[in-house]
């Protein structure tokens, strides 16, 4: 194969240029003398109108028309707009990979905080330890106390001091007037389904499962980062290229490790609450996705405002004195719906001679412990 010298590359760009310069100046010559001819063609016609020359005339301005350097001239927007298209795509990946950058430093934010607060998360976990207990001493009230106070004090501080992912949705007044009163519907509704002789709870009990499977998959990625390996929070999980499409992601993209992970994890515990055993033997279970909700729920919501925390807090104070003292509503409905809704713990077995006790668990609403620690958040 022959190498091009930089003679030769200089004489055929040369003779390109002058190839060029003489198609230029052959169309534009072609051009002007089409005009004059035009020209002499109008003038001549306001002396003589012949139908020949009318039509001569018009089949040379059809000519000049169609001037090949116009037609390229005209497709270059076409190239524009093409190139414009390519610059939107590239926009929106950009906007994504910043997006997802974003994400990733608020979720280092978040496990640096759970670090920070160790002790806390440490003496959650070992208040699970409290109900063996109950199997030694005779009166385990004062341990079901110990057990519940120490679980909603630990929450409302590890919840309130916890990093969203998302800016808080803020409360209202309009909603915190409402409130007690939808909650007031709600467990009107279900306490009149429980006297007729319907259980709604395996509904409600579904639905807040499901909940509360993401709840956990929410709270647990900063969890697991901090006793994993690092590696866990950068690792990364292929899925197949059906999958792919379905997710919408991009040719290259995979999906987190930690994520996926801590979703598993909220769908094992969701299929173990629902596991054909007695709640006596999973409470520890169910009172784990009550705590992720209690989590999730200090996360997402925000008073706002002093006044709207005053109108919140007086209107569920009335509701619990009507509701709780005042009737029997809250009791039954507390005891017969069965949802991860409330902490429990078991009680000791009655005395001898005692009346048996028809629900076999100490309780601990999850309100209890989100409408305060809301407030304590706020403040």
């Amino acid at each position: 194969m022959m190498k091009a010298t930089p003679i030769a590359i200089a004489a055929f760009f040369t003779y390109i240029s002058l190839q060029v310069g003489h198609c230029t100046c052959f169309i534009t010559n072609k051009s002007h003398n089409i005009g004059q001819t035009f020209q002499r063609s109008h003038h001549f016609s306001h002396h003589v109108h012949h139908p020949s020359l009318t039509k001569l005339s018009s089949s040379k301005n059809d000519e000049n028309v169609k001037n090949p350097i116009e037609t390229f001239i005209s497709t270059l927007p076409t190239i524009g707009n093409k190139v414009k298209l390519k610059s939107k795509e590239q926009e929106l990946r950009e906007l994504k990979k910043k997006t997802l950058m974003d994400l990733e430093i608020k979720e280092q934010e978040r496990a640096q905080q759970v670090k920070s607060d160790a002790l806390p998360y440490l003496f959650l976990l070992s208040l699970q330890t409290l109900p063996l207990f109950s199997s030694i001493t005779h009166d385990s009230r004062y341990v079901s106390l110990l057990y519940f106070f120490g679980v909603a004090v630990c929450t409302v501080y590890v919840g309130g001091r916890q990093i969203t992912l998302e800016d808080s949705e803020i409360v209202k007044k309009e909603n915190a007037l409402a409130a007690p009163i939808g909650a007031s519907i709600s467990i009107g509704v279900l306490y009149s389904l429980i006297k007729l002789g319907l259980d709604p709870g395996i509904l409600y009990a579904i639905a807040v499962s499901i909940f509360g499977a993401l709840a956990i998959s929410d709270i647990g990625v900063p969890i697991l980062r901090n006793v994993l390996p690092a590696s866990f929070a950068s690792g990364k999980v292929q899925v197949s290229e059906s999958l792919r499409q379905t997710l919408k992601l991009e040719q290259d993209e995979d999906l987190p490790l930690d994520g996926v992970t801590t979703l598993l994890l909220g769908i094992l515990c969701t299929a173990g609450y629902w596991a054909p055993f007695a709640m006596e033997q999973k409470f520890i279970l169910s009172n784990f996705i009550a705590w992720a909700l209690a989590m999730t729920s200090l996360g997402a919501i925000s008073l706002g405002s002093f006044q709207t925390a005053t109108i919140l807090l007086s209107g569920l104070f009335f509701y619990d004195i009507f509701w709780v003292f005042g009737t029997d509503v809250m009791m039954t409905v507390a005891t017969k719906i069965e949802a991860p809704v409330k902490f429990l713990y078991t009680a000791a077995p009655p005395a001898e001679g005692a009346p048996v006790r028809e629900y076999n668990f100490s309780v601990l609403g999850l309100g209890d412990i989100v409408v305060p620690g809301l407030f304590i958040r706020f403040m």
